[in-house]
């Protein structure tokens, strides 16, 4: 982006907040509104780490300083409730993406009150204010600088890294700026060494899977894909020590390749996971286009929603370090099957 962005203010008053949220031209403020909004949501009473702030961190936007340990923080992103909660830190105020929250691995860990959660695909700004946050968590739906701009006149906003797209980040840098940004960096570190050791050890049970290959993918009535090796889709199959084929890697731009049905060799792996909502192997095997994929004919290929659940489905596409940590064990012994 040419517009950057260096933030050093923070606001914390509602009334202030939301005085600069309607003077941007948003409907539905009054001053009775911001008289009347409450701010609810349990305040975070995670214990911030010796030394830890303030702390200045640079972002695709410029740089968010953070002087004082947050006590209302906003998440903002896709899946930025995970990044928190992994930390000790229960927002405010939530994106509830999956229209699932929570999770069954966001109630383990959630203390206290219950944040609001909204399914508004929109970013809404004065919802966001009235809600008087002093940290703003937003490492996805940040499309531009104005919008970035909106949200750091609320409070101060942390977002994706400069030179990664908003769902390109790996797990480690999101939690390292997440965890830096609440003043508990150590224990970010511990979250995603936790993870990496889980995963190390089921690598180590299984070295034979080493060099295997492994398709990530979608296949429906509306699309046809397949995830290369950047995507975060395949980071979970690539820890185990599975590759992605070179074919979609070399195939594919931004992401991943949509597959057409003249192309539908690009499917064939080791072991080929299914990862849509709508998936279905019978569906599949009775596909005339896919049925004759190899991975599918021979049984070595699978619709994690099938086979293991919606939650678990939701928990593969969030790549978190809570969600995957709560399919660890159920993924080990799907790839058991399909590759073994």
């Amino acid at each position: 982006m040419d517009e950057r962005m260096r933030i050093g203010r923070r606001i914390t008053a509602v009334g202030a907040a939301i005085a600069l949220v309607c003077g941007l031209g948003l409907t539905g403020c009054s001053a009775e509104e911001g008289d009347t909004a409450a701010a609810t949501g349990a305040q975070s009473t995670a214990e911030v780490e010796e030394g830890a702030l303030p702390v200045t961190i640079e972002h695709a936007f410029g740089e968010t300083t953070i002087e004082e340990a947050p006590t209302r923080v906003v998440a903002l992103g896709w899946v930025d409730v995970d990044y928190l909660l992994a930390v000790g830190v229960t927002p405010v105020w939530t994106y509830d993406y999956h229209e699932s929250f929570p999770t069954s691995w966001q109630s383990e860990v959630i203390e206290g009150e219950l944040p609001q959660a909204s399914t508004d695909r929109e970013v809404d700004y004065e919802q966001i204010a009235a809600t008087e946050p002093d940290l703003i968590i937003a490492m996805t739906r940040v499309e531009d600088s104005d919008v970035y701009d909106r949200l750091s006149q609320i409070a101060p906003t942390v977002t994706h890294r400069e030179g990664y797209a908003e769902m390109g980040q790996p797990i480690e840098l999101v939690m390292e700026d997440v965890g830096k940004a609440v003043g508990r960096p150590q224990a970010a570190a511990d979250a995603v060494s936790e993870l990496e050791d889980r995963m190390k050890a089921i690598a180590d049970r299984h070295p034979d899977w080493a060099g295997k290959t492994v398709n990530v993918g979608d296949r429906n009535p509306a699309l046809s894909w397949l995830y290369d090796s950047t995507a975060d889709r395949t980071q979970l199959p690539q820890a185990f020590g599975l590759v992605v084929p070179s074919a979609v890697d070399e195939a594919s731009d931004d992401g991943g390749v949509e597959v057409s049905d003249e192309r539908t060799d690009l499917f064939e792996a080791d072991a080929l996971l299914f990862i849509d909502y709508e998936c279905s192997m019978d569906k599949l095997r009775a596909d005339p286009v896919m049925r004759g994929v190899p991975a599918i004919a021979e049984g070595r290929a699978a619709c994690i929603f099938e086979d293991l659940g919606e939650e678990e489905l939701t928990a593969w596409q969030y790549s978190t370090t809570l969600s995957w940590s709560y399919i660890l064990d159920d993924v080990e012994e799907l790839l058991e099957r399909l590759l073994d």
